[in-house]
C-alpha cells in the first residue's frame, strides 16, 4: 500500500515477497513481517521513500525504514539524519525516534528507526477544528520550549551558523542584535510533516537539519507559522505564504497565541525582548538558502521541488513595515 496525500494506492503482489531494499533492511532492525505502508513524501527527488511497518491498523508504535531514492547526492541526509539524532539523544530529548542502523542497497543508502505510531500533524490539523487541534500545536510548542531550556549554550551561536547567516543579504543587522544570545539545540524543519501524533502525543521525525547552538525561538516560530496556518484554512505554498505574514503582521486570527508563545520561550531562554524580532527575521533568512543548497546537492534544477513557502518569507521580513529587525507588529502587542 503506497500513500501519498490523501491518495491510496494498493499494489497487490505474490505471498511471501517483500518491498524493494527491505529484504537488506533486516539485518538494520527492520522487522521480519508486515503489512507496510509506503509513504512518498512531497518534494524533489532528494525526498526519501519510507516503508512504515505497523499493526494492522498503522496506530501503535512503528519502525520506519528510509530509502534514499538516488545514489550520492542523497546519502548525506543519512548522515545528517544520524548526527542529529544522536545530539537529540545527548539532551536527553524526549518525543524523538531512535536510530536502529543503516544499510545500502545497489548504491542507495538507508536506515531503520522506530517511527512512532499514528498520523501525520499535518493531515490531523487540516481535518480538524481549532478547539480540538490546539492542545496538540500547544504541546509541541512547550516541547521547543523544554529542548531549548535543556540544550542552551551561554557560549552563543554556532560559529558555522553565524558564518552562514552573515552571507545572507539583509541578515548583518539581526545577526549583531543576536550577538550574545544562547544558543540551543534547533530541529530546523520541525513543519507539521515531519510529526506524527496520536492524542496529543508525538513524535518528531527527520532530525537532519538538526544543529546545536542554533537559533533560540526558531523551531517555535516555524511550527506554529505552519500549524496556525493550516488551522487558518490555508493549502498552498501561495495561501500559506499569505498566512503567514497574516500571522507574523499580527492580523491573523491565531496571532496572539503566536505572540505568546514566543514571549512565554524568550523569558523561559532569559533573551531579551528586543531579541525576539532579530531571531525571528534570522529564522526566515536561514530556511530562504534552503532550496538552494539542495538544487546544489541535486545539480539539476529541473528535479527540484517548488520553493516552500517558508523560503519566501525572507522577502517580507526585509521590506513589511510590521516586520523586520524590530518587528513592530510583536512589539506593539507585547506592549498592551
Amino acid at each position: 500500500m503506497a500513500r501519498r496525500g490523501d491518495d491510496v494506492v494498493t499494489v497487490a503482489s505474490r505471498a511471501g515477497l517483500r518491498p524493494y531494499g527491505l529484504h537488506a533492511a533486516l539485518a538494520a532492525g527492520a522487522p521480519a513481517t508486515g503489512p507496510w505502508v509506503l509513504v512518498l513524501g512531497h518534494g524533489d527527488a532528494l525526498t526519501r521513500a519510507v516503508f512504515v511497518a505497523a499493526g494492522s491498523d498503522f496506530r501503535r508504535e512503528a519502525v520506519a525504514v528510509k530509502l534514499a531514492r538516488l545514489p550520492g547526492a542523497a546519502g548525506v541526509s543519512f548522515d545528517r539524519d544520524a548526527h542529529g539524532l544522536a545530539l537529540a539523544s545527548a539532551a536527553g530529548a524526549t518525543h524523538v525516534p531512535r536510530l536502529l542502523g543503516g544499510f545500502t542497497v545497489d548504491g542507495a543508502r538507508g536506515s531503520v528507526e522506530s517511527a512512532g505510531g499514528g498520523e501525520q500533524v499535518g493531515r490531523f490539523l487540516v481535518r480538524s477544528a481549532a478547539q480540538a487541534a490546539l492542545p496538540l500545536v500547544e504541546a509541541v510548542a512547550e516541547w521547543t520550549t523544554n529542548l531549548g531550556l535543556t540544550t542552551r549554550e551561554p557560549h552563543g551561536l554556532d560559529r558555522g551558523l553565524a558564518a552562514d547567516l552573515a552571507a545572507v543579504p539583509g541578515a548583518a543587522e539581526p545577526l549583531s542584535a543576536v550577538a550574545g544570545v544562547p544558543g540551543v539545540l534547533a530541529h530546523n524543519d520541525l513543519g507539521s510533516w515531519n510529526l506524527v501524533t496520536r492524542g496529543t502525543d508525538f513524535t518528531v521525525l527527520d532530525w537532519e537539519s538538526a544543529r546545536a547552538g542554533g537559533l533560540p525561538l526558531a523551531d517555535a516560530l516555524y511550527f506554529l507559522t505552519d500549524a496556525l496556518g493550516l488551522l487558518a484554512g490555508a493549502r498552498t505554498q501561495q495561501e500559506r505564504c499569505a498566512a503567514a505574514v497574516a500571522l507574523h503582521t499580527g492580523r491573523a486570527e491565531g496571532s496572539p497565541l503566536l505572540f505568546r508563545w514566543l514571549r512565554r520561550a524568550a523569558s523561559a531562554l532569559q533573551l531579551p525582548p528586543d531579541a525576539v524580532g532579530p531571531l525571528a527575521m534570522l529564522t526566515w533568512l536561514s530556511h530562504s538558502t534552503s532550496r538552494g543548497q539542495r538544487l546544489r546537492r541535486l545539480d539539476d534544477e529541473a528535479v527540484a521541488a517548488e520553493e516552500p513557502y517558508a523560503g519566501r518569507l525572507a522577502d517580507a521580513w526585509r521590506h513589511a513595515p510590521e516586520l523586520g529587525a524590530t518587528w513592530p507588529a510583536f512589539t506593539a502587542w507585547s506592549a498592551r
